[in-house]
């Protein structure tokens, strides 16, 4: 069995490895799945190191830390489907976007195609861009705040880490609203989607709207070693990698969003009207001007929304290449891609 995993390990980066769990994958048999690219199960499949009954404290937990819920949601070790030919459809789905050169790639006409994006729908925006409008999300209930998956732009394939504040139907009305800002759960699943991008080659699109952190218990527990996480996996990760900037984004949150400073991004781009910098005006006005009127703060407010959280003053000092119109996105990410 240690050679097994032996050739496992040896195998990373060099073929796509994907494991589907149907059955029952116990003990050290976990650590197969654990060490693929990607991993599916069942609904009815189960996965864990110790049985739950062994646990402490289970019975008054009475968590089941076996079922593909648990292992879909909560530690995000796999994507959970209802059947064994739903599983099946989705890794022929990964396989043909990761493997096959042909699979949705788009018409010489569609090459400037303009999109209609849904505010704050990072999901329907990611297929409006994508060729033949194919986006394959993995992972997607697993810290939904991060989004991870492939796309195509005029045949380049393209692995892509996204910030989203909320859920959408098929009809674009809002289910179900995402914590905001970034997450230490966020923060690790897209670091080790960048990980698996860096391995293959793949170039790497960030869609930013990182608005500060997430005030959960997580944040001051996890977060900062969360966040260098990943930073290091995008400054790290010696491929091409561009930057779309869709909503007001702030601080440390945005640094660590593939900004350039931190050697991320090549290209940044950023819708017209957005926000980028430090801090909030009005929590920027709080600190500079403390000790004057609620007019005076205001005053200061404006004064620093202008000249530092515009995104013309971002462009002014280098943080952004070209200021956009959303419905341009497709085919300046298509120049960006196909250039680099």
């Amino acid at each position: 069995f240690g050679k097994v995993l032996a050739k496992q390990v040896e195998a990373g980066g060099c073929c796509l490895m994907i494991s589907a769990v149907f059955g029952t994958c116990a003990g050290g048999m976990t650590m197969v799945p654990a060490l693929s690219d990607f991993t599916f199960m069942t609904k009815d499949a189960q996965m864990f190191v110790n049985a739950p009954h062994t646990i402490s404290d289970n019975q008054k937990l009475a968590r089941d830390f076996s079922s593909g819920q648990f292992q879909n949601e909560v530690s995000g070790q796999a994507e959970v489907l209802d059947t064994e030919e739903e599983v099946l459809s989705k890794i022929r789905e990964l396989v043909l976007m990761l493997t096959d050169d042909t699979y949705g790639c788009c018409e010489e006409e569609e090459l400037n195609r303009l999109i209609t994006p849904t505010e704050g729908d990072t999901r329907s925006l990611l297929r409006e861009c994508a060729d033949s409008h194919l986006f394959t999300e993995v992972c997607a209930s697993y810290h939904p705040e991060m989004v991870t998956g492939f796309m195509k732009l005029n045949g380049i394939r393209i692995g892509v880490v996204g910030n989203a504040s909320a859920l959408f139907d098929e009809n674009g009305e809002k289910t179900v609203e995402l914590p905001k800002g970034l997450t230490a759960g966020g923060c690790k699943k897209a670091a080790k989607f960048l990980r698996y991008c860096a391995a293959v080659d793949l170039p790497i699109l960030t869609v930013t709207s990182a608005d500060g952190f997430a005030p959960l218990e997580g944040t001051e527990k996890e977060l900062p070693a969360a966040l260098a996480e990943m930073v290091k996996a995008f400054s790290e990760a010696w491929v091409s990698k561009i930057n779309l900037i869709v909503g007001d984004t702030y601080g440390s949150a945005y640094l660590a969003m593939n900004a350039k400073a931190i050697g991320g991004a090549n290209m940044v781009f950023a819708w017209d009207g957005i926000k980028i910098g430090m801090m909030e005006a009005e929590k920027a006005a709080n600190i500079l001007a403390a000790d004057v009127d609620a007019a005076g703060r205001e005053r200061q407010a404006a004064e620093y929304e202008k000249r530092q959280n515009s995104v013309e003053a971002a462009a002014a000092r280098g943080c952004v290449d070209a200021i956009i119109a959303p419905e341009s996105t497709r085919k300046h990410l298509i120049m960006a891609f196909s250039m680099l």
